[in-house]
């Protein structure tokens, strides 16, 4: 007989692997978020609780995943202010989830450990591994099976239906089509390029291992973005000071021989040309896109070399008395440095295409049906024939929640079992969540003996 699951008993071993049957109505996800809770906060032989990463949770639409992460975040809020209260010197509540009994008893210490450890998980939510069963299988195929794909260049078979050489051709169709002028310069595409000595095939590499970690990265502004902004900027300075190009140079000219490497022999030239890039746009009406592309190929390195800290030890700096414009360079790096240093940067510019190549490559598993949700399962199940690949996830995650267990066909069972379940007991804990007069229906290919399996196996 099936024994009865309370979340809230503080006596209950939550690094012990359960099945809860539970119907609709009856707290099944608020069994859920305050086992997730739990597991976050309890130590158990001085083993450091997972972090929220490390707690897999599993469901069977989109809309559950949205509102499970949503439930479980907000538990995590709740607690933590509870957990607050008690090291601010409030008593024990009855009203309190009485899990939270021994943590209050053992005071402040152990209730600085708990507030840490959700504050960690708060910081670190958006990296919870909250999923459907096709984007928890897609995120492995994605991270494991396709990175050593990657690293052994697989050419394309029947069993190995997304290859390397597949992968390369997306991202290399993304170069023809998906670097337009208005996104990136010629100099933005340089700076990325410069960074894999200007090998193509590098930079795709490359490109393909960061989208398949499957998170969202984030980059600079399209080209015409920083471009606007630039302008926006150089409006204003116009607006303040009335500088002119001339003038602006001969104040450099005084100035820059009191720092490193910008006046020696070999730099002198081609400092200046820098410094004239900016200097210029004080006697035009207007910046144009190729001129803005132009100093992005010098990356501010000029106004880098006339920073403070570059100054040599023993040049004394000109008098403002003989300066035309004094504080002019200082207020040039102010006022351009954020816009020019990130439209320039290399990493800005690369995470911006990783992103870009990431969704594409997203759109052509699922829109193009290279992969159906039934080839992730299979190539899933083939997957984890490999007794490695099984080390590295059970190693990534610490602890397993599925809800809507009675939706699991035998092919979703199995790739759990294979993953959760090893017979020596060793991993877990592992939680099957659902509602067995459900799988009665063959609700998406679930049945009833997939979930007696289940019963049997936990």
């Amino acid at each position: 007989m099936m024994k009865s699951f309370d979340v809230l008993d503080e006596s209950l071993d939550i690094y012990k692997s359960h099945l809860l049957e539970a119907s609709a109505g009856t707290g099944k996800t608020y069994s859920i978020e305050n086992i997730v809770v739990r597991l976050l906060i309890e130590r158990r032989e001085e083993k450091i609780p997972p972090t929220i990463d490390q707690i897999l949770v599993v469901t069977f639409t989109r809309a559950a995943t949205q509102e499970l992460k949503g439930r479980i975040r907000s538990n995590i809020e709740r607690v933590l202010a509870l957990l607050i209260k008690g090291r601010q010197g409030e008593i024990w509540d009855d009203t309190y989830p009485s899990y939270l009994k021994p943590i209050f008893r053992k005071g402040e210490k152990v209730l600085k450990e708990a507030s840490r450890d959700l504050e960690d998980a708060l910081l670190g939510f958006d990296e919870a591994e909250i999923f459907t069963i096709h984007g928890f299988c897609y995120r492995i195929l994605r991270e494991v099976v396709f990175e050593k794909d990657l690293n052994n260049n697989e050419r394309k078979s029947e069993d190995n239906p997304m290859p390397m050489l597949s992968l390369l051709e997306i991202v290399k169709d993304y170069f023809r089509t998906g670097l337009s002028p208005e996104n990136y310069s010629s100099a933005q595409i340089h700076t990325v390029l410069k960074n894999y000595k200007n090998d193509i095939e590098n930079v795709a590499r490359e490109l393909i291992r960061v989208a398949l970690r499957g998170i969202t990265i984030k980059g600079g502004e399209p080209f015409l973005e920083s471009f606007q902004g630039f302008k926006e900027v150089l409006k204003e300075l116009k607006e303040m000071h009335s500088w002119d190009e001339k003038k602006l140079i001969e104040d450099f000219e005084m100035l820059a021989p009191c720092y490193y490497k910008v006046y020696s022999a070999s730099e002198k030239k081609k400092s200046k040309e820098m410094f004239l890039k900016f200097a210029c746009l004080f006697s035009k009406e207007e910046c144009s896109q190729e001129h803005f592309n132009d100093i992005l190929n010098d990356g501010f390195s000029i106004f880098n070399k006339l920073l403070p800290e570059k100054k040599k030890k023993t040049a004394k700096l000109p008098d403002d008395s003989m300066l035309h414009f004094p504080g002019a360079i200082e207020s040039l790096e102010e006022a351009f440095g954020g816009v020019v240093r990130g439209a320039s940067s290399p990493q800005n510019n690369f995470a911006r295409m990783a992103e870009e190549c990431r969704l594409l490559i997203q759109k052509v598993f699922f829109h193009e049906e290279i992969f159906t949700p039934d080839d992730i399962l299979k190539e899933m199940k083939k997957a984890i024939d490999d007794k490695e690949l099984i080390k590295v996830i059970r190693k990534k995650y610490r602890a397993a929640i599925v809800d809507e267990f009675q939706d699991t066909d035998p092919i979703q069972w199995n790739i759990f079992k294979r993953l959760f379940l090893p017979d020596d007991g060793s991993w877990g804990p592992i939680y099957l969540v659902g509602d067995p007069k459900q799988s009665i229906y063959g609700f998406r290919s679930a049945d009833i003996y997939t979930y007696l399996d289940a019963c049997q196996a936990m």
